[in-house]
């Protein structure tokens, strides 16, 4: 089971600012997600081959066509370009370019 101080840690990890009843709730969840997987932990597989399937399935297969597509308009109405038609997002690692 998980305690408040490891979702704090967790939360420290992976820079989350958390509210004190956040952790109690992200506890909560955290525990019952790892009482699930003890409940997984607890069914016989024994004589269960992990690399079998259900050989009768096929899976669809589609022609690769090559296709042209140039709808730049609807792009930039969803996402912000830059003067060379390139994609402009916001850096994840903290430093502005």
């Amino acid at each position: 089971m998980i305690n408040k101080e490891e979702v704090e840690r967790i939360a420290s990890l992976i820079k989350l600012e958390v509210t004190p009843e956040e952790v109690d709730s992200l506890q909560s969840h955290f525990n019952k997600i790892l009482g699930y997987f003890e409940l997984l932990g607890k069914l016989p597989l024994d004589n269960v081959d992990p690399f079998t399937g259900d050989e009768d399935t096929v899976c669809p297969m589609r022609e690769d066509a090559v296709s042209e597509w140039d709808d730049r308009e609807t792009l930039r109405e969803l996402e912000t370009f830059n003067e060379e038609n390139y994609f402009e997002v916001p850096s994840i690692l903290g430093e502005d370019n």
